[in-house]
């Protein structure tokens, strides 16, 4: 199979619009070769296009079970372990959801451990474009430049990791490390495509391979494992050692025993908080799993239910005292402001958002939260003035934009301004013809406006 050719007609058919086609053509070609970053970057593009074109915009809306079920669905027949299978079936749902973070993190995941490191590092660079907070995803992107010898681009995820978390000592171990490696190669040294190149004991290197990388096969953890393990009977209390132990018991999905490790550090650092956070994150992924696996089997209703509140339960006591110790940390507060809105204490969520609103990183997404916040409160006035904020810091003729005109046209129509909605609604459909229903909201506005 020609794959070059069968790139270009997906390509052709991606120019006509002819998005469903050239979806399907990305995905046959991936199927044949997964780490064609041309042919991944294209059904990224052509779902994006086709999910924009029906729905409009990128919006707040979960994927939720639509993600689950799908998922679970395309990979019963294969297993959870082939990365093959879990990698075709992460882009069976990229092609219907291209904004969903957990279909690109599985995605990069399975492709790293099937060694396609392209693939992977895309998938992780959707993951933080998403997530922008995403601190794994960031070291994992870093991980994986610096194995495709990409040293700067490594050397900025690694900065965005310690911008999103400025404690976090593997993310400044690494970016030491990246440092000193770029600086051999910047003083003569390139012939060296690595630091471990200069290193003479092989075991060593190897050692060093398995404990200081993010991203392992299944094979690989279970050595980094060993070896890590071997280390503390002889030094029991080496934090080093343990945090390394927690995190490859975590990739290796043993969340219990890695919750039982991070316990552990933190008794032994009391004052470090980063300790006590990875306790919670490993519980709240747990508790997502858990909703994962009902979503999957798709039973008891009821319990799946259950299983979704005491997530945002989970999530809202994780964030709360999170905020208490770091007051100053605003994406945790936003995550926060998050928790409490998806639980309808919209008060204390909106409260949060206008604490948050002053972080240039987060002022849109709060000021959006907030409109939601009072929407849903029937305080549509200031639901709208909150939009109205947002549309100055979205910039004129963004996707984001469009989304919030959208929003505010519809506010504006409850309200009954039927002009001002018109204005709104205009400005979205001059720039897409094809956003949502806008063409049949306006044409509604103007039988109204005729009397019809």
């Amino acid at each position: 199979m020609d794959v070059d050719k069968h790139i270009e007609k997906a390509e052709e058919a991606l120019k006509r619009r002819n998005y469903e086609f050239a979806i399907n053509l990305y995905q046959q070609l991936l199927l044949i070769d997964p780490n064609n970053l041309r042919a991944r970057k294209g059904l990224f593009d052509a779902a994006l296009k086709n999910h924009d074109r029906k729905h409009g915009g990128k919006g707040k809306k979960k994927t939720g079970s639509s993600f689950g079920t799908t998922l679970g669905i395309l990979m019963r027949s294969g297993g959870r372990k082939d990365p093959a299978v879990v990698m075709s079936a992460c882009d069976k749902v990229i092609g219907k959801h291209p904004r969903d973070p957990r279909a690109h993190e599985k995605l990069g995941y399975a492709a790293s451990k099937a060694g396609h490191l392209e693939s992977a590092a895309f998938a992780f660079e959707k993951v933080l474009e998403l997530q922008p907070d995403n601190l794994q995803a960031a070291k994992n992107l870093g991980r994986l430049q610096q194995r495709l010898g990409r040293i700067q681009e490594a050397l900025e995820s690694f900065d965005k990791a310690m911008k999103i978390n400025p404690g976090d000592q593997e993310a400044i171990k690494a970016r030491k490390d990246l440092a000193a490696e770029a600086a051999i190669q910047d003083h003569g040294y390139a012939e060296a495509k690595s630091t471990m190149d200069l290193l003479k004991d092989k075991d060593q290197v190897r050692e060093m391979e398995l404990t200081d990388r993010v991203v392992l096969g299944e094979a690989e953890v279970i050595e980094a494992l060993r070896r890590v393990q071997e280390r503390l009977e002889s030094e029991p209390d080496d934090t080093k050692l343990l945090m390394k132990m927690g995190e490859l018991l975590e990739q290796k999905g043993d969340l219990e025993e890695a919750q039982e490790v991070f316990s552990r550090l933190s008794i032994l650092e009391p004052t470090n908080f980063d300790h006590k956070e990875r306790v919670g994150d490993l519980k709240i992924r747990a508790a997502d799993e858990m909703v994962f696996r009902l979503e999957k089997e798709g039973g008891d209703a009821a319990a799946l239910e259950d299983a979704r509140k005491a997530l945002l339960d989970l999530k809202a006591r994780e964030f709360a005292w999170r905020v208490e110790a770091h007051p100053t940390d605003l994406p945790q507060r936003y995550r926060y402001g998050e928790a409490l809105f998806q639980l309808d204490r919209l008060d204390e969520a909106i409260s949060e958002f206008q604490k948050t609103v002053k972080d240039p990183r987060k002022r849109l997404d709060s000021q959006v939260m907030m409109a939601n916040a009072f929407q849903r409160k029937g305080m549509l006035d200031l639901a709208g003035n909150q939009l109205l904020k947002a549309l100055e810091s979205a910039g004129e003729g963004t996707r984001r934009a469009m989304d919030i005109r959208y929003a505010l046209g519809k506010i504006l129509e409850k309200q009954g301004k039927t002009e001002e909605a018109r204005v709104q609604y205009t400005h979205v459909y001059e720039r897409d013809i094809n956003f949502r229903d806008i063409k049949d909201r306006l044409e509604a506005l103007q039988k109204k406006s005729d009397g019809g």
